[in-house]
């Protein structure tokens, strides 16, 4: 008999309405929701899911942002009440005092840039 096992990592993208403000570019174009979690499957089928981690990130600046534990234990995992408050930056792509912000297409670059390397615009 031959017997196919294991225990792999996912992310999954999940839908996400709710409109927060980025604490560092206080962007408007939103944000997507990333959930990663631990899983044992049997035959290629998940039996078992554990170790859930939500991870926000910034779709303006790209920041990313994790929903703090106490938070998500509170919210009993309904990310739909996420608040201001809940979230905590993990990884700033920019510093603010650093960086420039393309008028054509709002992409967040260094300071240095002379041209948009999105669209290619003059800064």
């Amino acid at each position: 008999m031959f017997l196919i096992m294991g225990i792999q990592q996912k992310e999954v993208l999940k839908n996400y309405t709710q409109v927060l403000p980025c604490h560092i570019c206080e962007g408007s174009k939103g944000f997507e929701v990333i959930e990663t979690y631990s899983y044992f499957h049997l035959f290629f089928l998940p039996v078992w899911k554990w170790n859930f981690r939500y991870a926000i990130k910034c779709l303006s600046c790209g920041t990313y942002y994790t929903v703090k534990p106490e938070s998500l234990k509170k919210l009993g995992g309904d990310l739909s009440a996420v608040t201001y408050w809940d979230i905590e930056a993990v990884n700033m792509k920019t510093n603010a005092a650093q960086s420039k912000v393309c008028s054509s297409c709002g992409y967040v670059m260094q300071s240095d840039f002379d041209y948009c390397p999105k669209c290619g615009n003059k800064v």
